[in-house]
């Protein structure tokens, strides 16, 4: 723009002397190559800045596309990582919430078997006590067996014999032991006792049901004419149902063997009640025994759970951390492939708009050079001394425009050499 500006003003200042100096040929055709050398070196710029524009467009669409390229990449590898530290995370979250849960059903256990094992106590010292009453009543029948046989073979012995005593206070001992003894043996044994305690063994048979029916055959005497007389009115006397009687002494021996039998099928239920509650209890132990060791095996695996999830949690964490610091490395990789996309398109932008800019310039240069070649040719063509000049037909020292030209007269004195060397 400066030289083309530079080159009019050059050539509108020269005009008039053009016209009224002396100057060879051979300056106006290096002045006419000059014009058309600039015009053509416009010409050669804006081709060459074109050739260049493409070439630089094509590497920005290429260098665009790879910066693009390499910016979703690294969005790719940020969310990958992403994904990767949150499902650390969250594993890790699981592991200790499973710690937790492990840890609390191992604390359960724990007391579990503690409650079991005072439950245990418990149900052992109470099988004690049962066991030891069983012992207490199987004795107590044992000595009341003996105190009974005693008293009972003093009276098959003499059934009138005044010595013989029952044992003292028989109720409230079998009382003591009536929850051990089956209810319908037990009120037996207790009636059969009780009865000897009555005195009602002294009957050999009982014959009130006999004498009660008498009273059908009874005949009343009554006074007819102040003399007694027997009422003949009734049916006749009917003979009286035998009463089967058997001596005292067969009575207590029969009583003795049903006593006996009474107290031997006792002690038998209680020796079988006692291998029952052996039995049940032994069972219960064996029970206990195979819940603890199941508690004990599940505690053993829990703890081998919580050491495994434990050493896991410590593995992760090292993974966790690393996770983030490559995390972090990728974000800034991500930052700086942004940054230089972002940096790539800028300069690209730049590129077109100064493209653009010295485009319009050139386009602009390109008028004027044409304008100043127009202008140039019709200077000389519209002037015949100078046409006559550039031909070699004319001496400058008789040119009528230097003699009618007062204006330049001290010009011409002072131009007289051969040659004027115009410089621009």
């Amino acid at each position: 723009m400066k030289q083309t500006t530079l080159f009019l003003i050059v050539i509108l200042y020269f005009t008039p002397m053009l016209l009224s100096v002396r100057i060879s040929r051979d300056r106006f055709t290096d002045l006419e190559d000059e014009i058309k050398s600039f015009c053509e070196t416009i010409t050669k710029e804006s081709v060459d800045a074109n050739e260049r524009y493409q070439t630089e467009k094509k590497w920005c669409q290429v260098k665009i596309r790879e910066a693009e390229e390499l910016v979703a990449k690294r969005k790719k590898e940020v969310e990958s990582l992403e994904k990767q530290k949150k499902g650390l995370e969250d594993k890790i979250d699981d592991n200790k919430k499973a710690i937790d849960h492990y840890q609390k059903k191992y604390q359960q256990n724990n007391e579990t078997m503690a409650r079991f094992k005072s439950e245990r106590c418990d149900a052992n010292f109470n099988f004690i006590r049962l066991l030891r009453e069983h012992y207490d009543a199987q004795e107590l029948l044992k000595q009341l067996k003996i105190d009974l046989d005693e008293y009972l073979d003093k009276k098959i012995a003499n059934p009138e014999d005044k010595n013989a005593k029952l044992p003292t206070e028989f109720v409230e001992k079998v009382a003591s032991i009536s929850h051990m003894l089956p209810a319908s043996e037990q009120t037996s044994f207790v009636q059969l006792v009780q009865n000897l305690s009555d005195n009602k063994y002294a009957q050999a048979g009982d014959v009130k049901p006999v004498v009660d029916k008498t009273n059908a055959n009874k005949y009343d005497a009554r006074v007819l004419n102040d003399t007694l007389h027997v009422d003949n009115t009734r049916d006749e006397l009917k003979a009286l149902e035998h009463v089967k009687s058997i001596s005292p002494k067969e009575y207590f021996m029969k009583l003795k063997v049903k006593i006996d039998n009474i107290i031997d099928g006792l002690i038998a239920h209680l020796i079988s009640s006692k291998k029952d509650l052996s039995d049940k209890e032994m069972l219960s132990n064996g029970d206990y025994a195979k819940f603890m060791i199941a508690l004990d095996k599940e505690n053993a695996e829990l703890l081998a759970m919580i050491q495994a999830i434990q050493k896991e949690n410590v593995a992760l964490d090292e993974q966790l951390k690393k996770t983030i610091d490559t995390l972090e490395e990728f974000r800034k990789l991500l930052q700086t492939a942004e940054d230089n996309l972002a940096q790539l398109k800028q300069i690209c932008l730049e590129k077109d708009q100064y493209h653009a800019k010295e485009e319009e310039r050139r386009t602009k240069e390109a008028g004027q050079c044409s304008e100043a070649t127009k202008i140039f040719k019709e200077i000389i063509g519209g002037d015949a001394e100078l046409k006559n000049l550039i031909n070699q037909n004319v001496d400058l020292k008789k040119s009528e425009t230097l003699e009618k030209s007062g204006a330049f007269q001290e010009k011409r004195v002072q131009n007289q050499a051969s040659d004027i060397k115009v410089v621009f």
